[in-house]
């Protein structure tokens, strides 16, 4: 079997996890509103944004990390830009498609990636022990 590399095992394992924390607070979220599809629909586009948001990162780490210093942190700058962007695009499109996606479930399923981070290392802990 070909072991995948440290860095593609922890970017699909924040992926995974911003899927995790989608359907955990899409059935705690609802208890609380009413229109529970809606929210639910408004957390897993914001995952999908934070997804996306983690997949631009890797890969835009891995083409700067090839580059010297000063070029690396010119490209770096930019393309964190593009990542505010993909976010901001996440959030408009939440809220112009309000009858669909839910703007309080954008705005949280975009936090996805902060939980995941932060849940990261007990995943990759938890993968190698099954492993």
């Amino acid at each position: 079997a070909v072991e995948m590399r440290s860095e593609r095992k922890t970017l699909l394992w924040l992926i995974i996890g911003n899927f995790i924390y989608a359907a955990m607070v899409s059935i705690v979220g609802a208890f609380f509103f009413s229109n529970k599809i809606s929210f639910a629909l408004g957390v897993f586009w914001g995952s999908i944004g934070a997804s996306i948001y983690a997949f631009h990162l890797y890969n835009s780490l891995q083409k700067s990390l090839d580059m010297d210093e000063e070029a690396a942190a010119k490209r770096e700058s930019g393309q964190a830009l593009i990542r505010m962007l993909i976010m901001i695009v996440v959030v408009v499109a939440g809220l112009v498609m309000r009858e669909w996606l839910h703007p309080c479930g954008v705005i949280v399923g975009v936090f996805a990636i902060k939980v995941s981070a932060y849940l990261q290392p007990f995943f990759i802990h938890q993968s190698e022990k099954n492993a």
